[in-house]
């Protein structure tokens, strides 16, 4: 069962139109695509990129995850709940819809670099509850959710926040400042595998419970080949994304060798573990 501080598995590079990259500074965990909103139609589509060729569809499953599918990973809200997503991360969007989760968002618009910690884990968490506690000031009063102006008052509000990082040896990496230090990247994935620590927290507005989960995933990869490499710091793409390398590209699925996790964690919401936080802040 969930708990403030549990471990669980998480990872995604996406690619997307440069127009729609978010901007943050801070590192974002792979670079997700930040939409408002998406339909449902397109929950399973990727969106083109000008810089490569990676037009096929997202999938939140992989077949070298050591984590058992979680495509069938379902939660409806009941009908006097209703479901707050912290973030306007498309890949959260996308997995809280094979959920089935309906919900709106709310990005917290934090500083982030506000917040530091060289421990990943901690600096997750610390990010993750300060997202819930900035919208709660700003949208809560008397345990009610105030920032919608046609949900019925009757209903229990649901906020979900989340962070992630991309962690390697040690170290947090960010976007890469250039080409150079994309190349020292992912040239050293080969050597040692990166990995993305999450952390997800779901707040029951109306008592004030909150739960909290560290979400994790590790990609082990084989040498990549500096020709592969020298290929992939061109790309655009490469510099907006942290840690510098697109997971989904298929330039490197050759020397994928396994995702110790599951590919919903990698993309920054594990569903059994964001499941298991909606019920657990319930009872």
């Amino acid at each position: 069962s969930p708990q403030v501080g549990m471990r669980a598995s998480s990872m995604i590079l996406l690619s997307l139109m440069p127009s729609l990259l978010s901007c943050s500074s801070r590192v974002a965990a792979f670079t997700r695509p930040v939409l408002s909103s998406i339909p449902t139609s397109q929950a399973r589509t990727r969106l083109s990129t000008s810089s490569s060729s990676m037009c096929s569809k997202i999938e939140t499953f992989h077949p070298r995850q050591t984590a058992e599918s979680s495509l069938d990973v379902k939660w409806k809200n009941p009908t006097s709940i209703h479901v707050v997503l912290g973030s306007k991360s498309f890949t959260r969007q996308l997995l809280l819809k094979e959920m089935e989760v309906e919900y709106e968002c709310f990005p917290a618009n934090i500083d982030e670099k506000a917040i530091r910690s060289e421990d990943p884990e901690k600096l997750v968490l610390a990010l993750a509850n300060a997202k819930a506690d900035a919208l709660l000031q700003r949208h809560c009063k008397d345990g009610k959710w105030t920032g919608s102006e046609q949900v019925d008052e009757s209903k229990v509000t649901l906020l979900l926040t989340s962070d992630q990082v991309v962690v390697h040896e040690g170290r947090i990496l960010e976007k890469p400042e250039d080409q150079e230090e994309a190349r020292s990247f992912i040239s050293g994935y080969g050597r040692s595998p990166p990995s993305t620590v999450g952390a997800i927290a779901v707040t029951n507005v109306a008592t004030g419970k909150r739960v909290t989960s560290l979400d994790k995933a590790t990609i082990v990869f084989n040498s990549i080949p500096s020709d592969v490499i020298e290929e992939i710091v061109k790309d655009d793409m490469t510099l907006h994304c942290a840690g510098g390398l697109m997971v989904e590209d298929p330039r490197i699925q050759p020397y994928l060798v396994r995702i110790e996790g599951g590919m919903d964690s990698v993309m920054g919401l594990g569903k059994r573990t964001t499941r298991s936080l909606l019920e657990s802040v319930l009872q």
